[in-house]
């Protein structure tokens, strides 16, 4: 799996309890530990395939045509391995290998690349490694192992390692490699990254003779080839001269990039032991979610049901009981990744209000079957990353967990704070999925029924509604804003966690007032005066509305030419999408509209120089129907001048033609970003 492009598994634990639950004795493997034993970066001195992986001693320095030098970085080897073995107790390991040689073609490649940084995570070793810069007349510098430092971070990885590479300069090869240690999974993928000019592509994954091993490629890439080494292991593995492929713009984001799926597929010569249909996945999930020996965790769970008035007996209707669930358990437990659910039993988290996501799970699950409502529980994938791909079983397409209610046709999403009942997040909509009834036992065995089906599910329209009312000191010299802002839908959601999240949610929420004047920010005091937030009230008819309303007093709003004064109406566009440099990814992820009205008094002896010019109109038409449009309208009338903006989105952002669309669209508000009123004094 490419580090740099990993996401949260929720059961990469599920993955260790399955992982390989076959009686398969560990091949002897002649592997040599080093004499000191506190040597914790390179413990081995003979290995595999992998730990004989050397570079070339005397490498040739590499040339790019006038074309290549153009690309911002070019890279003339890009080589990814990964070796499965058993280690000398029996259990089952992967070695993953990566090795780069990368030309410095500018100052800019110079200081992106100059330092390498290898990342471990908790259980990973470092195996191997080696780095060198090989000059133009052929000199190479290899860097000095013991100026390798490691650091500690609070983050995602436990332990890592970062280097610079001496010597190098422009015109020069960077070139490194290593390899790293980890516990076996029996799924994966690797990501080819975007706007990177790749040469001499390679991929390898190697497994004992008796383990198979399958794989898929992706968007342009050779299917891996399947074969058996020398020593009768098996071997997929893909070649390609060149690989270079441009970023997408899309809500699909990764999921257009270059790559390849990997599964275990079955142990040779026993096809009992096969991990190579849905259905073995849904049966597997299920039995993790669904424990039936919860007879002390029953107890507990009813009598909280009673309390909620949403046991089995209760008469309250099936939607609230499920909102009292979900805001008890989201209200009450907080999530810990780094919590061991082995030793965290569900009473254990119902008691410290603490689980990770994985046990918060199999809460949800053992209050749905307690309550007796009828639920599916769904694993898909983030179309941000990849879509769920029905012909190619494999839990790497599964690491995003829903509950389907069948009779109210709606979802929750359990692990998610800021998404409560009836919204989960867009990139999961309209993908597939395995749906999975709770387990029955029929006879000796444990089924669990499940069907692959579309993620059907259509939000109401998100809005943001914004209104200005502007008047200025008798100088101009400061503005005086009273606002109200009124989001529902998606366009709330991001508010309602702002405002539970934080200790401060005033201020919080006023930060969300983003005024600013082409690329900077305008300084100004946001009073936050009234909010009114229901999204976490399970009694609420309308969750997913959010009000707020405050005043803003700024003293740069307005700037002074002779006798003309120009105020910043177009910094007050804070609440819609923009992407001022047009570079990088422009998402727009579900359907929205925004509106915002800016009422400014003109002070008296004053007019508007420039009224016609506000009024623009921008739209784009799909079939008949209106697909997104870009709006303004000026009105003046008793002193006030009414600026209305509206900005629509009927779909989001998911194909070639809406994003040419949206960025026609989105000129047009970069541009009236910019836009000013122009106060003239009279004559």
């Amino acid at each position: 799996m490419n580090k740099y492009l990993r996401f949260p598994l929720l059961f990469s634990s599920l993955l260790l309890i399955i992982t390989f639950a076959f009686s398969v004795k560990a091949q002897e493997v002649a592997t040599h530990f080093s004499v000191d034993k506190n040597d914790e970066v390179f413990p081995y001195a003979e290995p595999f395939q992998l730990l004989n992986y050397d570079w070339e001693i005397s490498p040739i320095p590499s040339k790019l045509s006038t074309e290549e030098d153009k690309e911002q970085a070019v890279f003339q080897k890009y080589h990814y391995a990964l070796e499965y073995f058993y280690d000398e107790k029996g259990d089952f390991k992967v070695w993953e290998l990566t090795h780069h040689i990368v030309k410095i073609n500018s100052e800019n490649t110079l200081k992106q690349y100059n330092k390498v940084f290898v990342p471990l995570q908790n259980g990973e070793k470092l195996v191997s490694l080696k780095a060198r810069s090989i000059h133009t007349d052929g000199k190479t510098i290899e860097i000095d192992l013991a100026q390798i430092r490691k650091i500690e971070e609070n983050g995602f990885f436990a332990s890592s390692t970062r280097f610079p590479i001496e010597g190098a300069q422009v015109g020069s090869d960077i070139e490194y490699f290593y390899v790293i240690e980890r516990s076996a999974s029996l799924s994966g993928h690797y990501m080819y990254p975007a706007n990177i000019l790749l040469k001499n592509v390679s991929f390898e994954l190697i497994t004992p003779a008796n383990i198979l091993f399958v794989s898929k490629s992706y968007n342009g890439l050779p299917q891996a080839k399947q074969q058996s080494d020398a020593m009768g292991r098996n071997l997929l593995s893909i070649s390609a001269d060149k690989i270079h492929t441009s970023s997408s713009k899309s809500i699909l984001g990764e999921g257009n990039l270059m790559r390849l799926h990997y599964r275990f597929s079955h142990v040779l010569a026993d096809e009992k032991y096969a991990d190579n249909s849905w259905e073995n996945i849904a049966n597997q999930l299920a039995s993790v979610v669904y424990p039936l020996s919860l007879k002390d965790e029953n107890r507990r769970i009813n009598s909280i049901l009673q309390e909620l008035h949403a046991d089995k007996t209760s008469l309250l209707p099936q939607e609230q009981k499920i909102k009292a669930i979900e805001d008890y358990i989201k209200n009450n437990i907080r999530i810990d990744e780094n919590i061991n659910h082995d030793s965290y039993s569900l009473l254990t988290s119902l008691e410290t209000g603490m689980s990770d996501s994985y046990g918060v799970l199999r809460l949800f699950g053992a209050f749905f079957q307690n309550a007796e409502i009828d639920h599916r529980l769904v694993g898909t994938s983030d179309k941000k990353y990849f879509s769920f791909d029905e012909s190619f079983p494999s839990w790497d397409f599964i690491h995003a967990y829903l509950f389907y209610f069948p009779s109210l046709k709606s979802y929750l999403m359990p692990t998610e704070v800021s998404y409560r009942y009836g919204y989960i997040p867009y990139s999961l909509i309209n993908n597939k999925g395995i749906f999975v009834k709770p387990p029955v036992i029929i006879g000796e065995d444990i089924v669990a029924y499940s069907d692959i089906r579309t993620i059907n599910f259509v939000p109401s329209q998100s809005h943001t509604n914004t209104n200005y009312k502007v008047s200025f000191e008798d100088d101009l010299s400061t503005t005086k804003i009273n606002l109200k802002r009124e989001l529902t839908g998606y366009a709330a959601i991001d508010y309602h966690a702002y405002y539970y999240l934080s200790d401060e949610p005033e201020k919080a929420v006023a930060g969300r007032f983003d005024i600013r004047a082409a690329e900077q920010a305008i300084p100004e005091r946001v009073d936050i005066t009234t909010i009114e937030n229901h999204y976490y009230d399970a009694e609420t008819v309308r969750m997913d509305l959010f009000k707020v309303e405050g005043k803003i007093s700024s003293n740069t709003l307005v700037e002074q030419a002779n006798e003309t004064y120009l105020f910043k109406l177009g910094s007050l566009l804070d609440a819609h999408p923009k992407s001022y440099t047009q570079k990088g990814n422009v998402e727009k992820g579900y359907p929205e509209e925004f509106k915002t009205i800016i009422e400014i008094e003109i002070p008296e002896g004053y007019y508007i120089r420039n009224f016609e010019a506000l009024k623009k109109q921008v739209w784009n038409v799909e079939m008949g129907q209106m697909l997104m449009h870009f709006k303004t309208e000026a009105i003046l009338k008793n002193g006030i001048l009414t600026v209305e903006i509206t900005e629509f989105y009927r779909d989001g952002i998911q194909t070639k033609e809406q994003l040419a669309a949206f960025e026609r669209i989105n000129s047009a508000s970069v541009n009236f970003s910019n836009a000013v009123v122009m106060i003239q004094k009279m004559k």
